[in-house]
């Protein structure tokens, strides 16, 4: 499993990644324990998928907050003032409902 940073949660504006980093640090050991308590002795459920984390950040507030901001970043490969006014305009008027993903 990914967590924190190193799977990328990182709100760009804000510049906050730590409480996000721990959120999913904290999810993904409870899917680990989880997936470790359920499995028991038998040795066909060794193999098996852990997809509870997913499921979980999935319905987070994580992914809500990250998919306001998804397109900042990739705003300024145009430039400096084009990815302030876009920024801007995602930010104050649109306030990250826009329905396009850059």
């Amino acid at each position: 499993m990914l967590t924190g940073c190193s799977a990328g949660f990182l709100n760009v504006p804000k510049i906050k990644g730590s409480h996000m980093a721990m959120q999913t640090g904290l999810y993904a050991g409870e899917a680990a324990a989880s997936a470790i308590l359920q499995g028991g002795e038998d040795d066909q459920k060794a193999g098996r998928e852990v997809t509870e984390y997913q499921t979980t950040v999935d319905e987070s507030w994580v992914v809500d907050e990250l998919r306001a901001v998804r397109n900042y970043h990739p705003s300024f490969k145009q430039g400096l003032l084009p990815g302030l006014a876009y920024s801007g305009l995602s930010a104050f008027v649109l306030k990250g409902k826009e329905p396009w993903t850059f």
